[in-house]
């Protein structure tokens, strides 16, 4: 049983800090797009 519980905190503890990167590389594709999409009505 400890053997899945310590597997279990690890694949927490991996998912965890991905999640946030995933949601912080969403975010900035978005303003890049949106800034893209600026320069060229600049343009």
């Amino acid at each position: 049983m400890n053997a899945s519980e310590t597997v279990k905190w690890m694949l927490v503890r991996v998912e965890y800090p991905m999640l946030g990167l995933a949601i912080v590389l969403a975010l900035l594709i978005q303003f890049a797009s949106l800034f893209d999409g600026h320069s060229e009505h600049l343009r």
